[in-house]
């Protein structure tokens, strides 16, 4: 659709239809910049994101698709658990699960369980569970025993086919449809029913708890793994800059004085430039969520009313040459070097634009610094056999695989 956007409309906006609504799509940043002037707090969200009854039953009340006074309510609870310094604070636990995680990925087979120094994964499948586990870390702390996560893997099983139905389905976007005894809504009713259980056992064993882990866990596990595996393929594929990114990481740990979440936390540093690449050159999702003006706006030199459902082409603004360079499209971390934040402010989306970014973004940013240090630790990354991006998932999802080889002296 983006390109058909682009071979119609160049770079002008244009509308699309989403089901029985007209959604008006943006790609510049002067556009973006337009979109937000002024108004961006009073932004709201089309009712279930414009995707339909099935869409709402699952998330229809969950922060991502709220705005005006509920979703300010509704982070004022959840982000002090996942800010700052609540990252810091984890950061002991997230390396020891990030290590975990990378010795589990060297494991041979069921009847050969040794380590092996030489292998290839597909990197969407390795990285699936990893932001799965460290945010459920980050929101159940000490009521996370073996057995509740474990319920909330099998909860998984049954959410995926759920989500693309819900979003992919024909019939699940109408509210007649979702009354009758079909199939989808069986499944439907056995998923809420099971996730209340496990999380009234988790009340009666933790004193405080976040009521919107749904969301956290379930939508945002297809999209923080892809941004990982991601990152991960893009440093595979760019031999030159792994070297450069390991000397650093061994220089950095080398240092006498060196301690993990300082390094993490610098901005200065190729580590910093090559997550910020790869959330540049590899979005996980083709088009931002709707959002509504609060007002009329003139954007592209065209009359938008108050109330128009927007979204923005995520990979095109985050590619624009006359702010990226003619090399827009080509994985290169050290531009951040030499561009001020301020001349992309409106040309890279990543975690959102303004007050509404994602409350997970601290977490994730920490998250994907550490899986990087880890693995470039004990293995040399190429890329493997890619057959594309995957069709049956709402994010842009890669089958692109990684070999990963042991650095002599590790194993």
């Amino acid at each position: 659709m983006s390109q058909e956007g682009q071979d119609m409309a160049g770079e002008e906006p244009y509308l699309v239809h989403n089901g029985w609504t007209r959604e008006l799509v943006v790609t510049q940043p002067e556009h973006v910049q337009e979109f937000y002037r002024k108004d961006g707090k009073d932004h709201m969200k089309g009712k279930n994101l414009n995707l339909g009854d099935a869409f709402g039953r699952l998330l229809g009340r969950s922060a991502g698709v709220q705005g005006g006074r509920k979703w300010v309510a509704i982070r004022a609870h959840f982000d002090p658990e996942f800010s700052h310094s609540s990252s810091v604070y984890m950061s002991d636990i997230f390396a020891t699960e990030i290590s975990q995680w990378v010795t589990e990925l060297s494991q041979g087979s069921a009847d050969n369980p040794h380590p092996i120094s030489r292998f290839v994964r597909n990197a969407a499948e390795a990285c699936h569970f990893l932001p799965f586990r460290l945010i459920a870390l980050t929101a159940y702390g000490d009521a996370l025993d073996t057995k509740t996560y474990q319920e909330l893997v099998h909860l998984n099983d049954l959410h995926e086919p759920l989500m693309l139905d819900a979003i992919f389905g024909k019939w699940t976007p109408y509210k007649l449809f979702n009354f009758l005894p079909t199939e989808f809504r069986s499944r439907l009713k056995k998923f809420e029913r099971s996730w209340e259980r496990l999380n009234d056992e988790v009340l009666a064993k933790a004193r405080e708890f976040l009521q919107t882990m749904y969301e956290l866990l379930y939508t945002n596990i297809d999209v923080t793994s892809t941004v990982t595996s991601f990152l991960l393929l893009n440093i595979s594929a760019n031999q030159s800059f792994q070297s450069k990114l390991r000397e650093e990481i061994q220089a950095r740990q080398n240092e006498p004085s060196y301690k993990l979440m300082d390094y993490v936390e610098k901005k200065d540093t190729l580590l910093h430039y090559a997550v910020m690449e790869s959330l540049r050159m590899s979005p996980a999702l083709w088009f931002s969520l709707p959002e509504k003006t609060a007002t009329d706006k003139i954007i592209g030199g065209y009359h938008i009313p108050a109330g128009t459902p927007t979204i923005i082409d995520w990979k095109r603004l985050n590619t624009t040459p006359e702010i990226w360079g003619a090399d827009s499209e080509v994985f290169c971390p050290e531009r951040f070097a030499s561009i001020s934040p301020t001349a992309y402010r409106y040309a890279f989306l990543r975690f959102g634009i303004g007050s509404r970014r994602c409350m997970g973004q601290n977490i994730a940013i920490v998250m994907l610094k550490m899986a990087v240090i880890e693995v470039l630790k004990r293995y040399s990354m190429k890329v493997g056999y890619d057959s594309g991006i995957r069709n049956d998932r709402f994010t842009v999802t890669s089958e692109g695989e990684i070999e990963f080889m042991s650095i002599e002296g590790e194993d």
